[in-house]
């Protein structure tokens, strides 16, 4: 609620521990009452709105947005006068423009174009950890489309049982996909949450060990064929850049082909995919990503909510992993606030039960690579944002 023109007290349903308070408080962006409340849900979504330290000086949708200094404007510094925010889809095109000198900030450039990039003698090609989790999700959507038109489907109904779930985490390289793939190092995850953010503190990562996960799916009732599949699955997946490539989506697919599960990447237009992903509709495989935080356990396990938003079916929770002890966990966690000690405890067995009954094949925090121009200081942020904002010139240039 607005209690004057400068102070605001944020008003939750329920408590929230200190982390996920601070952090998601720290998310609220500032809009301009009048003209926003004016809007419709369509010009809303259609108009930028700039409040910060920068205004929205033109907008060529589809080409550039050139966001202009507020003059005045005393909460921040602006390190340039105007920002220009251009739409390249292509990356070698992208690449091309950095090694040029015309693009400052490039994030998630392919990972092949690195030395290109230092060979240029124009930017520097950074790469670090990064807090978008990379995962294959299982979807267990019982009225999904593809189980609907296809009941007797072995590959969608396999994958609804916890032992092949696990069987199949058992068959992914990550180690190998980071190193020649990303041209980087990975730690493969354990659960939904980003290593930076106290995730389980024993559960071990799954080893990639093919014959463990031949043996399990032998033991699960899925023999290979006379023709060496089990059973096969679709995964629908983006084209992309850095862990969400193709070369990576389909190393994935190989490699759970190799253990018997013939996998077939299909590549979909971002808008088809994403609507899909929402209403649960996805799969049966998908692979996918979503964002995370460094500062809170609790922002990461946020996908999955509990029975009161809707357990199963809750938008976030993609997968629609239908989990009672997860889900009763999550109404139970802002219960706890006041002991930690309990609070934690919670958590760490919410994490035990992804891990045991995993609605994903874990993979790792998606590594981020970014092209950044040798005329400008700036700081590279592990999230997908990119603050402009905060870019100066080099006192040397």
């Amino acid at each position: 609620r607005a209690d004057s023109e400068l102070d605001v007290t944020i008003v939750a349903r329920k408590p929230q521990n200190r982390a996920m308070r601070l952090g998601l408080y720290s998310e609220v962006l500032v809009h301009c009452k009048d003209s926003y409340e004016a809007m419709s849900f369509e010009e809303a979504a259609r108009n930028v709105v700039g409040s910060g330290p920068y205004s929205l000086a033109e907008w060529v949708p589809g080409e550039y947005m050139n966001l202009k200094a507020v003059e005045g404007f005393g909460l921040r510094p602006q390190g340039f006068e105007n920002l220009v925010w251009r739409f390249i889809p292509e990356p070698s095109t992208a690449v091309a423009e950095v090694i040029t000198g015309n693009v400052d900030i490039y994030k998630e450039f392919p990972a092949n174009q690195a030395e290109a990039i230092r060979n240029s003698g124009m930017a520097e090609a950074r790469f670090f950890p990064g807090t978008t989790r990379t995962y294959i999700g299982f979807n267990l959507n019982p009225d999904a489309p593809f189980r609907v038109a296809n009941p007797d489907d072995v590959g969608a109904q396999a994958i609804m049982r916890t032992d092949v779930r696990v069987a199949l985490q058992y068959a992914i390289d990550t180690d190998a996909i980071c190193e020649n793939l990303l041209l980087t190092t990975c730690e493969r995850a354990t659960s939904l949450v980003n290593p930076s953010n106290a995730d389980h503190p024993t559960l071990e990562p799954y080893p990639y060990d093919p014959a463990k996960a031949e043996e399990l799916l032998d033991a699960a009732g899925y023999p290979r064929g006379e023709d060496g599949v089990r059973f096969s699955l679709e995964m629908p997946a983006r084209r992309l850049t850095g862990a969400m490539a193709p070369e990576v989506v389909l190393a994935t697919a190989q490699m759970l082909t190799d253990v018997g599960v013939q996998t077939e990447a299909i590549f979909q237009e971002s808008g088809d995919w994403v609507a899909a992903l929402i209403t649960h509709d996805l799969g049966p495989l998908y692979f996918g990503r979503t964002g995370g935080s460094e500062w809170s356990a609790q922002y990461d396990m946020a996908d999955i909510p509990g029975h009161e938003a809707g357990c199963g079916e809750a938008e976030t929770n993609y997968t629609n992993w239908d989990n009672d002890f997860w889900c009763t966990g999550w109404d139970t966690l802002p219960s706890l606030t006041g002991d930690p000690e309990a609070e934690r405890e919670l958590e760490i067995a919410m994490l035990e039960e992804f891990y045991n009954d995993p609605p994903w094949i874990m993979l790792f925090a998606g590594p981020r690579t970014e092209a950044v121009s040798n005329r400008i200081e700036y700081q590279s942020r592990a999230d997908y944002f990119i603050t402009g904002y905060s870019a100066t010139l080099k006192d040397d240039m």
